[in-house]
């Protein structure tokens, strides 16, 4: 089954009117877009969002986060705290409900290789974390993770099944990759395509998870 949700930032102050607006559009669901430290998301607030869910018969296909990290320990502790925030407010949200990490911004320097190296060890224990939740982690095909084959060796190092792929076609595009390369490459790996379009009539939005 397709899932085609709407992007939706999490601070909005009509939470129920948000939700019914995606569903009056045809979705069938919404990615809650984190703000700057992902707060508004935890406690009451993700409790309102899963309401307003409910009475919408909708659901919460993933929360987004913003995430840079390399750059010092104290800003990757940050960093993290924000993705088990988001975490948090996912198990609120709903048992299916993805985090997704919107790109992996390294600080750090180094080559493409260390940068990978440096976030699987960033990465790994968000994931298990995750996983002792059911749920899966999304990373994006951006920065040093932007080619289909850089992913897929992230994917083999970190080892962690419930690690996916929020693939973006335009991204690819930016690096010379078509889809003809990424998506047998990735395969099952792919959660969720986002494709980023003018209108919001389904299939806009638009992230699809898989």
């Amino acid at each position: 089954m397709i899932d085609y949700s709407l992007s939706v930032p999490s601070g909005q102050t009509n939470v129920t009117e948000a939700v019914a607006r995606a569903a009056r559009l045809g979705f069938s669901g919404i990615e809650l877009v984190a703000g700057a430290q992902s707060d508004e998301l935890l406690g009451r607030p993700a409790e309102a969002w899963r309401e307003a869910l409910e009475t919408a018969d909708i659901r919460c296909c993933s929360v987004r986060v913003a995430i840079a990290v390399g750059e010092s320990n104290q800003g990757d502790r940050r960093a993290a705290q924000r993705v088990e925030r988001a975490l948090h407010a996912a198990e609120t949200l709903g048992q299916k409900t993805m985090v997704r990490m919107d790109g992996a911004a390294w600080l750090g320097g180094g080559s493409s290789g260390h940068a990978s190296a440096q976030f699987c060890q960033w990465l790994t224990p968000l994931a298990d974390q995750a996983d002792g939740l059911g749920m899966r982690v999304l990373i994006a095909n951006s920065g040093f993770l932007a080619s289909a084959r850089a992913i897929w060796i992230f994917l083999e190092m970190i080892g962690r099944r419930n690690v996916s792929v929020a693939w973006n076609p335009l991204s690819a595009l930016q690096i010379g990759e078509t889809a003809a390369v990424a998506i047998p490459t990735l395969n099952s790996r792919i959660a969720m395509v986002e494709l980023p379009i003018a209108r919001e009539t389904p299939p806009a939005g638009t992230n699809v998870p898989a």
